[in-house]
């Protein structure tokens, strides 16, 4: 059994108007999501709401949410947590589609779920998932952004605005399936994960948030990393959950 130190946080900033961030800390299920929403007047907090709400729904009654079928290769816990995102896509898309005043608005997912001694890492969008282990960071998630397909299928030619690379070539609620990115990974003792929004991951380097969570708890990591994102400047929503494995 897992003995885990957890704690999320989640701040406004100091330009925007809302929150627009969501994020859930289930130590029940082993279950911890960061959502990051978008959209028109408060569409953006609303399907930010309803990832977290559907992941949590899923986690407290997972027999209302069958695992997807996969072709084997997964583990159940990813088929899980699969199944739970596909049933947070449906939910934001039929919202959208039903109340004009949320059209169009979406949301990033990145979501830990441990189960079994090991943790499966999903995500859709460009709220990253970390691992710290060995004085070392490393990304489990995937970045869906016009930069990340732009390099991994080593286009060249034609050069796009700057602000073009940072738009979202996935995400939650936008199309009728969604396909996040998963990644099961065993879990040490020692080893500490961080999720956040984009937020705190363009304000800080993955170097700084290492040196953050090697020296402090995690609801104190939390709140130094957050403090941090606003001295730069705070332009965004920042929501930040460290997991630290205790034991295992």
């Amino acid at each position: 059994m897992l003995h885990l130190d957890t704690a999320g946080l989640s701040d406004i900033g100091k330009r925007r108007a809302n929150q627009e961030d969501a994020l859930l800390v289930d130590d029940e299920h082993g279950l911890y999501v960061v959502a990051d929403g978008m959209g028109g007047h408060l569409a953006g907090e609303i399907a930010s709401a309803m990832v977290a709400d559907t992941l949590r729904a899923a986690a407290c009654e997972p027999e209302c949410y069958p695992p997807e079928v996969t072709d084997g290769s997964s583990a159940p816990e990813a088929c899980r947590l699969l199944a739970w995102i596909r049933a947070a896509n449906r939910n934001v898309r039929e919202r959208s589609q039903r109340d004009e005043h949320c059209r169009g608005m979406g949301s990033t997912a990145a979501a830990l779920l441990f189960a079994n001694g090991r943790a499966v890492a999903a995500n859709v969008g460009d709220s990253p998932v970390y691992r710290a282990r060995g004085g070392r960071i490393e990304m489990l998630s995937a970045m869906h952004t016009v930069a990340a397909d732009r390099a991994a299928l080593d286009l060249q030619g034609l050069d796009l605005p700057v602000h073009f690379y940072h738009m979202l070539t996935r995400a939650v609620g936008i199309d009728a399936e969604v396909e996040p990115s998963i990644l099961e990974t065993d879990v040490c003792a020692g080893d500490i994960f961080i999720i956040c929004s984009d937020g705190l991951s363009n304000a800080l380097q993955p170097a700084e948030m290492l040196a953050v969570v090697q020296q402090a708890g995690a609801q104190k990591a939390c709140e130094d990393m957050i403090a941090l994102a606003n001295a730069r400047g705070g332009d965004d929503n920042i929501t930040a959950i460290v997991i630290r494995v205790l034991r295992v």
